[in-house]
């Protein structure tokens, strides 16, 4: 087991799956709040964290909540209101930029 912390929120990686502890509230310190079941998780920027599920990126809320369902190739974090991301088109990899509602604003 590994852990490391990460702005306000703490990895726990235990068997190749993440998932991450609440350090800061006193109530509900050392709780898990999204249990151990991404492949990959990285941290949270402007409320939302990239998780990698069944071979695509989404995004979660602090809850655990997917707000963005997994459905891209690529992602980068969220700065303020927007995101890059990858999406396929045909067989052809292309950046797109998003909101937080996974709504597509230019290509």
């Amino acid at each position: 087991m590994c852990v490391f912390s990460l702005f306000i929120l703490t990895y726990l990686e235990d068997h190749r799956k993440k998932a991450v502890l609440h350090p800061t509230d006193r109530t509900a310190k050392g709780k898990m709040v999204i249990p151990a079941q991404f492949e990959r998780l990285r941290e949270f920027s402007s409320g939302l964290a990239a998780a990698y599920e069944k071979g695509q990126w989404g995004f979660l809320n602090r809850k655990g909540q997917w707000v963005i369902a997994p459905q891209y190739e690529q992602v980068w974090s969220f700065e303020g209101l927007a995101t890059t991301v990858e999406i396929l088109r045909g067989k052809k990899r292309v950046q797109v930029n998003i909101d937080k509602k996974g709504q597509i604003f230019s290509s």
